[in-house]
């Protein structure tokens, strides 16, 4: 009986003390999400310590234009744990630049993570099963950008480009959050 007690104790004294009191509200775990990516309209609850931003689906193209011309940035470094990238923003591309400064600026790279590498042809990241990621993108509303093809950019070794969907895209609009390195 005496050995009982001491394991009760024992027992009572683990489930209590791996409890935590956060007065800082939920954590991502126990946020109630309900997770389907495959569909676009996911409600996912929004930080309230960050503002939602102005750019959205209808707007995102005045608003991009807007953005880059008071965000000039053509040059970008990307750190990772495997070593550095520096990428150089073409401005021929406008929205396609502003957008990836505006969503650099937003800290949104910073939940996401390199998935998809194909050795010797593409290495694709801007993705993220996080609820940090899948939070940005309900934020901005998903948003996709016209395409700004330019005769003189092509997909060449080391070249960055936005992904896009290949269903229901007849626009060729690229997503805003998928971006690939070219490796040829």
């Amino acid at each position: 009986m005496k050995y009982l007690r001491i394991l009760f104790l024992l027992l009572l004294l683990l489930l209590s003390s791996s409890c935590k009191n956060d007065k800082n509200g939920p954590s991502d775990q126990e946020t109630p999400v309900k997770k389907v990516l495959e569909k676009e309209n996911v409600e996912i609850p929004v930080d309230p310590k960050k503002p939602k931003d102005s750019i959205n689906k209808k707007n995102a193209v005045l608003f991009l234009d807007k953005y880059g011309e008071t965000n000039k940035e053509t040059k970008v470094l990307i750190k990772t744990r495997l070593g550095n990238i520096k990428i150089h923003l073409f401005e021929d591309t406008p929205l396609h630049r502003a957008s990836f400064i505006f969503l650099t600026k937003m800290g949104y790279f910073d939940t996401t993570c390199f998935y998809r590498i194909v050795p010797d042809f593409i290495i694709q990241g801007g993705e993220s099963e996080r609820l940090d990621t899948q939070r940005y993108k309900a934020r901005y509303e998903r948003y996709k950008i016209p395409p700004e093809f330019r005769e003189q950019r092509r997909h060449v070794y080391g070249a960055l480009a936005m992904a896009r969907d290949w269903e229901n895209n007849p626009q060729k609009y690229s997503t805003a959050f998928d971006k690939a390195f070219n490796i040829f």
